[in-house]
């Protein structure tokens, strides 16, 4: 099945508002369960009226769920929302467990989402994951302040490079493995790439956990308009966007 997105019919401009909504609230369900099964399908057409199709009416009652929901809990609770609660963990739980349609609307369904409303939570949005990230940054930076103060070493390549008596490791790798130094600033860091380089190979290997490293590269990359607002916050230290794109 093509991964573009899909367009509804013609038959879309002539629905009411709730029919709309449990057209998109179906392609949702197939992206959100996209990756969790073999063989992925559309749980309703999208080219052609999917108003006489057998998970059609499982649609329509989750966006009239979702409303109820919503005039309970005194907030906007999206079909994504439920879905993506509901479905979090449920095809780690049973190797052959699959989440049908008909399944978003029962009992099971409603019990998941009150008990794991809280732990999920309303999705985040580019603003809420922007003010995260500069948290995160200025957090690791203060700790690193600290740190400069409390041990003896003049500047931060020597913290990195520190190490307890009697370790074979410098404490950096204990305080990245424990998420106070974190992963973006590691990318971001011209000092911890050329520490990172000047270790041992079996010791990046199994301290430096360069997978998610990786990963947070990536995602960072695709953001060159927060560049100065990292450099704000981490100076001269902040590899340039082309730096980060050059390790890739």
């Amino acid at each position: 099945m093509p991964r573009e997105p899909l367009k509804p019919g013609p038959y879309y401009d002539e629905m009411e508002d709730v029919e709309q909504r449990a057209v998109h609230a179906g392609l949702t369900f197939l992206n959100l369960t996209y990756t969790m099964t073999p063989h992925p399908r559309l749980p309703i057409p999208i080219k052609n009226d999917p108003r006489g199709h057998r998970n059609w009416t499982a649609f329509v009652k989750l966006i009239m769920l979702c409303d109820q929901l919503s005039q309970k809990f005194d907030r906007v609770i999206t079909p994504r929302e439920f879905m993506r609660t509901i479905l979090f963990r449920s095809y780690d739980e049973r190797d052959d467990f699959k989440v049908y349609p008909n399944m978003l609307i029962s009992t099971w369904a409603i019990d998941r989402w009150m008990a794991l409303k809280d732990v999920i939570g309303p999705e985040r949005n580019d603003e809420d994951r922007r003010l995260d990230l500069m948290a995160t940054l200025k957090a690791t930076q203060n700790y690193l302040a600290l740190r400069l103060r409390q041990y003896p070493v003049e500047n931060l390549p020597e913290l990195l490079a520190y190490k307890n008596s009697g370790r074979i490791f410098p404490e950096v790798c204990l305080w990245i493995l424990n998420g106070v130094i974190t992963i973006p600033w590691c990318v971001l860091s011209r000092p911890f790439w050329k520490w990172a380089w000047e270790l041992p190979r079996d010791v990046r290997e199994e301290y430096i956990p360069l997978d998610r490293i990786k990963e947070s590269r990536k995602k960072l990359l695709a953001h060159p308009q927060l560049w100065s607002q990292f450099r704000e916050i981490m100076g001269d230290i902040l590899l340039s966007h082309n730096e980060v794109m050059a390790m890739s």
